[in-house]
């Protein structure tokens, strides 16, 4: 996994993976004209102090809204989820209060960058994260508890249209092992010696994404189980067939 300050945008992505038949249409935050209540309080905070694999440390810490102008986004509405470090507002409780010099100039920022997503016909919310940052390699359970918490909304909001990460948050590594077949020349493997013009076959792990949002895009697939906490031993496997290859 990595971990580096990042502002990681998952917007078109889930348009495509596992979110065929959305007909939803945006609506603006604050009239919801009669619609059900807003649920992002309770997903907030049935997923606070989340412990993903029953270790005893939370891999999301903390949640809270920190809109600044409050409103309710309507169930139906096309909605979009920005989490914020919480090192990045310096507020010990979420709360938006007066600020002056860069920490004033950041929250006006987001500010804009929330009505600017609103007015594109993505209504939204701000909400500070905070997660867990010890000595204990934590960071791709950090991003499995993300995708329980990315589906909590998704159950709630069935045309949730992407999320937005602004500050220091795990990221995800993808590597896969795959076959190939290759000119040996004069290679010994084994202790068997390749002709010149022979072939073998050649597995070995690679990484494929240094820095992947599709682990967190693809809210349907098996990553959960997929997920391998590093460091890992990875076989690499090189063979001489007996036979020539197809």
């Amino acid at each position: 996994m990595s971990r580096k300050i990042v502002f990681g945008v998952l917007l078109a992505a889930w348009m495509t993976v596992g979110a065929s038949g959305w007909q939803g249409r945006s609506v603006r935050p604050g009239k919801t004209g009669g619609a059900p209540a807003d649920p992002t309080e309770a997903i907030l905070k049935n997923h606070s102090r989340l412990d993903v694999d029953g270790d005893g440390i939370f891999e999301i810490d903390e949640l809270s809204m920190i809109d600044r102008a409050p409103a309710s986004c309507d169930p139906n509405a096309d909605l979009v989820v920005v989490f914020v470090e919480p090192r990045l507002l310096d507020l010990p409780s979420g709360r938006i209060a007066g600020r002056s010099g860069a920490a004033q100039d950041f929250l006006d920022r987001l500010d804009r960058f929330q009505k600017d997503l609103a007015a594109d016909g993505f209504p939204n919310h701000l909400v500070r994260a905070k997660v867990y940052n010890g000595i204990v390699h934590q960071d791709g359970r950090t991003v499995i508890a993300f995708r329980r918490l990315l589906k909590a909304f998704r159950g709630k909001f069935p045309n949730l249209r992407g999320a937005v990460f602004v500050g220091s948050f795990p990221e995800p590594m993808i590597a896969r092992k795959w076959v190939w077949k290759r000119s040996a020349k004069g290679l010994n493997i084994g202790g068997k010696d390749c002709p010149a013009n022979g072939e073998y076959v050649r597995i070995v792990p690679e990484i494929i994404s240094e820095r992947s949002d599709l682990v967190l895009a693809d809210l349907t697939g098996p990553w959960d189980g997929l997920y391998q906490k590093g460091p890992l031993s990875v076989e690499a496997i090189e063979a001489v067939p007996e036979k020539k290859l197809a």
